[in-house]
């Protein structure tokens, strides 16, 4: 039973002394001796940031592909055009009216019988590349973007969720009904249906190169090894560039997401590293590494 009779206050003076013997506790003052006899502990020791990766030499055989392969669903886009968005029939773009980009007049939608089509590929970029592009006039912003690759080629998946149940080596498939041409980047624009097919890692396809990125490699991952002679910083938005050990006049650029330039890793001017990742074609050819298991140093 709870007793009803009034309890006086604690004295101002009680009061005074409880706080003088809390207050050190929240000032941080035993703490701190704490924490440097923890950092000075001659037992503890660093650990490096393991995010293995599996990849192969071996191209994939004809058959990893899904029922329509990525470079069918390419080759509908109009390479000519500067910025092009076409959609299936069925699903056409939400917003009517002007679609932008030719700015002496209006440029609807293009209608493309053949979508959907369904595609199936490895995921070669983990979903969070941060995309910004102008459609129908507004910039649209994509913040969990992707790559994947099948034995036909590879193409990068626009999407707006940074949430994802897959990531690199996952077998992903989706039922593309919108792709688009931004400047010299190729895209599935919208898409439905998107699920994880193979809950086994499929290791991701490269091929070496020692010449500089070419057209042909958008999309695909590559292997490089080189120089860095231009470090990656907040200032230059997270992009190194390698130089070549055989031709010093072969280089390529290298972006970093912004995750990883935030773990600032110990990438500096005159290490020797080899990366693995897929390239992309936003304004100059480019490989991205998301991952520290794209890279290795050499020394």
């Amino acid at each position: 039973m709870i007793d009803p009779t009034p309890r006086p206050l604690a004295s101002p003076l009680c009061v005074l002394l409880a706080l003088l013997v809390v207050l050190p506790s929240f000032m941080g003052c035993a703490d701190e001796a704490r924490v440097l006899d923890l950092r000075e502990d001659p037992s503890s020791e660093e650990s490096v940031v393991q995010e293995p990766l599996t990849f192969t030499d071996t191209a994939y055989k004809s058959s990893f592909q899904g029922p329509d392969s990525i470079a069918e669903v390419l080759a509908l886009i109009d390479k000519g055009a500067p910025v092009w968005h076409g959609f299936s029939p069925a699903t056409p773009y939400p917003v009517k009216g002007d679609c932008d980009f030719d700015r002496s007049g209006e440029q609807v939608t293009n209608e493309i019988a053949a979508l959907p089509m369904v595609i199936e590929g490895v995921v070669t970029l983990h979903p969070r590349y941060f995309v910004k592009q102008a459609i129908c006039g507004e910039d649209e912003r994509f913040y969990g973007s992707f790559f994947i690759q099948d034995h036909s080629g590879g193409i990068l998946v626009l999407r707006d969720s940074r949430i994802s149940p897959f990531s690199y080596g996952d077998v992903v498939r989706m039922r593309v009904t919108g792709v688009a041409k931004y400047f010299d980047a190729f895209s599935v624009l919208t898409f439905d249906q998107l699920e994880v097919v193979s809950e086994q890692k499929i290791p991701l396809a490269y091929e070496t190169t020692t010449n500089g990125f070419r057209v042909a490699d958008q999309g695909l991952v590559r292997r490089i090894r080189g120089k860095i002679v231009s470090e990656s910083t907040n200032n230059n938005f997270n992009e190194m560039r390698l130089e070549s050990l055989d031709d010093p006049a072969v280089s390529w650029l290298v972006s970093l997401d912004r995750e990883l330039g935030q773990r600032r890793p110990e990438l500096f001017v005159g290490d020797v590293v080899e990366l693995t990742g897929p390239v992309t074609n936003s304004f100059g050819l480019r490989m991205l590494i998301a991952s520290y298991g794209q890279i290795e140093r050499i020394k």
